[in-house]
């Protein structure tokens, strides 16, 4: 019986006593032995006992040992078995043969015997250490060879996000896949994706073994179930299960894609119908402001198609020619990737000019590539009807101002009569002493008749009051001159406030409009407030549509009239005070309007400019006064208008207008 770790030697030699003598010697040494003395007899013990080492003798009586361990190589059985030589002749030759046999080593008679211990303890360490290491190598094989599938596995659904397939068909192939990796473990998959179930075996009804979620965003969105097909089969491998793992991990990745993929062709469609549907002109441009695409919609308003306009830039088909700096303008902030936002004019393919609200912003593609859209909405109706609205509006105003620009005229007029008067009256007498020196001058020479005509043109002299005449009639006619200047002033100030005006901003000195304003208003103030003006001298002219600035000055001033008027504790002397300023600031300038009045009470500050809000009662106002202003200011002159109010103390109107033309 050996011993778990006594080692077993088969010793291969014809000569009784050597085989007697090497058995005895191992023995010793805690081997245990098996002598035979053929080469015949040493195939058939070796695959009987698979000892782990053969002592093998050349010279054998049947089969030499060359061939006996060739022979022994080529059985499975024994071939591991390690084969050293024991030999009388060391010959290269005889060396050479052992090796080429197959094999481990070789002894020369006479041998010593502590190195043929040394060379049997080396040959059985090699033949352990090498199972060792193709076990371990057995080992690595099946475990790479199973990473490998896994791999596969994974590569292969990987490989179906690149593929232009449904979700629902990359859920059918990853079943098959996933089929084909557990199938030899008795297991069978099933998919589960929101309402729908993928498998290759229709309903399932096997028993569930382990089920991994799949989720996107955090919220579960279906399932990976592996079932068992044999009932020995109770659960599954942490292998397995981790390849399980990354399976939902790589599905989570493509649902995520596809469900993306989805929400993006149906944001497209979207943004097509949207696009070809939209009323507005809408033209997306490349990087280079070249043209990529045009809607239906701009073709309709510029009448100019995709092929003419393609690859070619916008601003040499659609903006006048003369508005070269807002040309530049507009390149660097579509260069820049900046949002614009401006009301201009534009030309159509027939040459026409149409007034256009534009809005521009950037189409970020990726850090490398940037597009841009332009919106343009035709906005030359309304400009017309804008223009008409604010006439009306001047004319409501003119309406409402007219009795009190009817006294302000009356008032003149009425001593400009009175002095007609006067001068109607004193006129005859004054013809009649005339007409008296006029006799006298002939009758000078007739000395018998001047005395007389002397005397009666003496008494015509007492009765006029010469020295009366002179004082009161230099005094009329100042009068009526003054009267007259400001009948003049009054109507001068009408005739500006209701023109028209023109379509193009003209440079204007603004203390001129602020003046005629105060004027036209005189006689809504007047009675309620006092009204002092600090205008800046000799400030520059700036670009301004004048007829739109004079209605925004009347529709400040008339309101600062009116807060007063409704304020009950009034000042300076009973009255209110309203303040008109004009100061020149680097970019700007800044006219302030303002009252002690009433202020604006907090809980409707932020509604003031909306358009037909109003705090009078029905019938006294449209509401329209301060969003006109508004309108005016900020979106036909790109300035900016704002207030600062304190309740019960008073408001400050601040209207800001650019010192140069907007681009």
């Amino acid at each position: 019986m050996l011993k778990e770790d006594q080692r077993e030697i088969l010793i291969v030699d014809d000569d009784p006593y050597t085989l007697e003598m090497i058995t005895n010697i191992l023995e010793r040494n805690g081997y245990a032995t098996k002598g035979v003395q053929s080469g015949k007899k040493a195939l058939e013990t070796a695959q009987e006992q698979d000892p782990d080492i053969l002592l093998l003798d050349i010279n054998l009586p049947d089969m030499d040992g060359f061939k006996t361990c060739k022979k022994l190589k080529s059985i499975r059985e024994t071939k591991e078995i390690p084969v050293i030589f024991i030999t009388g002749d060391s010959s290269r030759y005889n060396i050479q043969k052992s090796f080429e046999a197959g094999g481990a080593d070789y002894v020369s008679k006479p041998f010593v015997i502590e190195e043929v211990l040394a060379r049997i303890t080396m040959a059985i360490d090699n033949a352990r250490a090498q199972k060792v290491l193709e076990n371990v190598n057995k080992k690595l094989e099946s475990q790479i060879a199973v990473q490998t599938r896994r791999l596969n596995l994974l590569f292969s659904i990987t490989k179906l996000a690149t593929e232009s397939l449904s979700l629902d068909k990359i859920l059918d192939k990853v079943v098959v896949f996933l089929d084909e990796y557990v199938n030899h473990f008795n297991l069978v998959s099933e998919i589960k994706y929101r309402s729908k179930t993928f498998s290759n075996e229709g309903e399932i009804n096997h028993k569930k073994l382990v089920e991994i979620g799949l989720n996107i965003r955090e919220a579960e969105v279906g399932k990976i179930i592996l079932y068992s097909t044999h009932e020995k089969t109770t659960a599954i491998n942490s292998e397995t299960e981790d390849l399980l793992e990354a399976v939902a991990n790589e599905l989570n990745k493509i649902i995520k894609q596809k469900e993306s993929e989805a929400k993006v062709k149906t944001q497209w469609k979207y943004y097509r119908a949207l696009k070809d549907n939209s009323p507005q002109g809408i033209v997306t441009l490349d990087q280079d402001r070249k043209v990529v695409d045009i809607n239906p919609a701009f073709i309709k308003i510029f009448g100019y198609s995709l092929d003419t306009l393609k690859g070619k830039q916008l601003d040499e088909f659609i903006l006048p020619e003369r508005l070269t700096e807002e040309r530049k303008k507009i390149k660097e902030q579509i260069m820049k990737g900046q949002n614009i936002f401006k009301n201009s004019v534009r030309k159509t393919a027939d040459g026409e000019e149409i007034h256009c609200a534009i809005i521009g912003a950037p189409i970020n593609i990726d850090s490398q590539h940037m597009d841009y859209f332009l919106i343009y909405r035709d906005t030359t109706r309304e400009k017309k009807l804008e223009i008409q609205l604010m006439q009306a509006n001047k004319m409501e105003a003119i309406g409402q101002l007219a009795a009190g620009i009817a006294h302000e005229i009356n008032t003149p007029t009425q001593y400009v009569n009175s002095n007609i008067e006067f001068f109607k009256e004193s006129l005859p007498e004054l013809v009649s002493v005339v007409k008296g020196y006029n006799e006298l001058f002939p009758c000078l020479e007739d000395c018998g008749q001047s005395e007389e005509k002397i005397e009666a043109l003496q008494r015509k002299l007492d009765r006029l009051d010469i020295s009366f005449l002179e004082e009161e009639i230099d005094a009329a006619l100042e009068d009526s001159i003054d009267g007259l200047n400001k009948i003049s002033k009054i109507v001068d100030a009408m005739r500006t406030f209701s023109h028209p005006g023109t379509h193009q901003k003209q440079d204007i000195d603004i203390n001129k409009i602020i003046q005629k304003t105060i004027t036209v208003t005189r006689n809504e103030w007047k009675y309620d407030a006092v009204l002092e003006s600090d205008l800046e001298d000799n400030p520059d002219a700036i670009p301004v549509y004048q007829e739109q600035i004079s209605q925004v000055l009347l529709n400040l001033i008339v309101n600062a009239a009116h807060a007063i008027k409704d304020a009950e504790s009034q000042k300076n002397n009973g009255k209110g005070l309203i303040k008109i300023t004009s100061r020149t600031k680097s970019d700007f300038l800044e006219i302030k309007v303002s009252d002690n009045g009433t202020g604006i009470p907090e809980d409707i500050r932020n509604k003031i400019f909306n358009p037909f809000f109003t705090t009078k009662e029905v019938g006294q106002g449209t509401g329209q006064g301060l969003s006109m202003a508004y309108n005016v200011v900020v979106e036909n002159h790109d300035g900016n208008i704002y207030f600062d109010t304190k309740t019960g103390e008073g408001t400050t109107f601040i209207v800001e207008l650019p010192k140069k033309r907007e681009l």
